[in-house]
């Protein structure tokens, strides 16, 4: 019997299992749902990785160019490379004789040490068959394409002496430790753990640990190896319009390469010649259209490497400008121009074609070598001519003044 006044407590009951008697799991079409969903995922991560990566060697090569770049410049102000009268041919002979010789009038030069001493170490002699080609930039041109002339340094105490000359253009080792940037340091991949340096002598021994200069063998001192992928040459162009003597700007371009291309034109090791000429046809804006005949090249292949400039490197447009119509005066005009994106290459009229977009200074169109002139037959009358170098990074210009590029602009003294 129960008492009136107790409460009842309801009995707790025993959860329904299911008609399998067990509890309710993933089906699998939701297991194959689930893994699509993360397979997504997963390769969209990998991708970021990818593109992160690209973006992270990017953004080196920009900051390694820069620096070269910078570095450049103030090495030609400082060493004075911009005194013409320490200017040499590829013969060797003085651009200026003295400083009271004008330079050529309206000629633009291209300091370029280096790769003179690299070609003219290849072939073993001084002067040699290559140097009517080597003398201007770009090497051999075509028919009546426009060039500046190439020249090298003079850094002897006396340079009448036929060794001094055969050593500033024949010995790469010279230029090699001023050109070329220095700052892409080699690390001994055994001990990635804790990285530490690696060391060479001027004959080009390896030294795992850094010692002091004369503790090797042969007494060479030593210097932190680096890859040397960064070198560079200096374009010195007049400025447009062309000014009075005394007035007379310039152009100073510090021209970084990456892996440049120190092998010569007829290499058969080489791709492509590392200096090209093409014909640039103006689309409007800064669109253009690079074209070179058929005949200039073996095969589509060829000619998709001989116009090949990579979106973020550089193209020199060359033209001419009437700087005096009586009597009638003209000037080369040589500008350096950023490629924002390339096309693929097209065949069609006898022509290779690749469409560009470049970023740079105003062009002119008066500056055009052809302006009513459809050579290529690609429909566009205006063009004129492009020089395009291999891995050309960076171009750094400044405008100089006359105090100093002196035998530039002063009256003879």
């Amino acid at each position: 019997m129960i008492h009136p006044g107790t409460t009842l407590t309801p009995t707790a009951t025993r959860p329904e299992l299911s008609p399998a008697g067990k509890r309710g799991g993933f089906s699998l079409l939701e297991v194959l749902i689930a893994m699509f969903i993360l397979t997504v995922g997963m390769l969209g991560i990998a991708a970021v990785v990818v593109i992160g990566n690209m973006s992270a060697m990017r953004a080196l090569i920009a900051d390694r160019t820069a620096t070269v770049g910078r570095n450049a410049l103030s090495e030609v102000r400082v060493r004075e490379w911009l005194e013409p009268v320490r200017w040499l041919t590829v013969q060797g002979s003085p651009v200026v004789s003295s400083r009271d010789q004008p330079l050529p009038l309206g000629e633009s030069f291209c300091i370029d040490p280096l790769y003179i001493a690299q070609i003219n170490n290849q072939q073993g002699a001084v002067p040699n068959a290559r140097s009517a080609d080597l003398a201007r930039f770009p090497y051999n041109p075509p028919g009546t394409a426009l060039s500046m002339l190439r020249v090298t340094v003079n850094i002897a105490a006396n340079p009448t002496l036929a060794a001094n000359v055969q050593a500033i253009l024949m010995n790469p080792q010279i230029w090699q430790r001023i050109v070329v940037g220095e700052d892409d340091l080699v690390f001994d991949p055994s001990r990635l753990t804790r990285p530490r340096l690696l060391f060479r002598t001027d004959t080009g021994a390896a030294v795992p640990l850094p010692t002091l200069p004369g503790d090797t063998g042969s007494g060479n001192p030593l210097y932190a190896d680096y890859q040397g992928m960064y070198s560079w040459m200096i374009t010195v162009v007049p400025q447009v319009p062309r000014s009075p003597s005394g007035t007379q700007k310039y152009l100073v371009s510090a021209v970084v390469f990456r892996d440049r291309n120190f092998l010569w034109r007829d290499d058969p090791a080489a791709e492509v010649p590392g200096e090209r000429v093409a014909t640039a046809n103006f689309l409007g804006g800064g669109d253009l259209r690079l074209s070179i005949p058929t005949s200039r090249v073996a095969d589509a292949a060829q000619a998709d490497a001989y116009l090949r400039v990579p979106e973020g490197q550089y193209i020199l447009l060359a033209g001419r400008a009437l700087v005096s119509s009586n009597p009638q005066e003209w000037q080369n005009v040589f500008l350096w121009y950023r490629v924002v994106a390339a096309g693929d290459v097209v065949n069609q009229n006898q022509s290779y074609f690749r469409e560009i977009t470049v970023a740079g200074p105003d062009w002119n169109i008066s500056w055009c070598l052809r302006t009513n002139n459809d050579t290529d037959g690609d429909g566009v009358p205006v063009e004129t001519q492009a020089v395009l170098c291999t891995n050309v990074y960076g171009v750094y210009t400044e405008v100089i003044d006359p105090e100093i590029l002196s035998r530039a602009s002063f009256a003879a003294r």
